[in-house]
């Protein structure tokens, strides 16, 4: 969320690691398609940036690990007209 800083486009957006294993009941299990993080705040960003960002886990849900890596990569340049990024 946020806008990046002026002149600045998001380029890339990648976790490290890419996947993480999950546990929980079939039944919860089978609802799960993605595990998503915390909203990442990108207000005023100008450079690349890798921060370290917790998972949303739903109850009854465990992973391998709670955090994951991720790299956001800036180009510069401006928004296609008609968006707001």
């Amino acid at each position: 969320y946020g806008d990046l800083g002026s002149g600045f486009v998001l380029k890339r957006i990648a976790a490290e690691p890419e996947t993480v294993e999950v546990q929980g009941s079939i039944q919860e299990l089978e609802k799960i398609d993605a595990v998503y993080t915390v909203p990442i705040n990108l207000s005023g960003l100008t450079k690349d940036s890798n921060p370290e960002v917790k998972l949303q886990l739903k109850e009854g849900i465990t992973a391998s690990q709670t955090s994951v890596v991720v790299h956001i990569y800036l180009a510069v340049g401006s928004a296609p007209s008609g968006t707001n990024r």
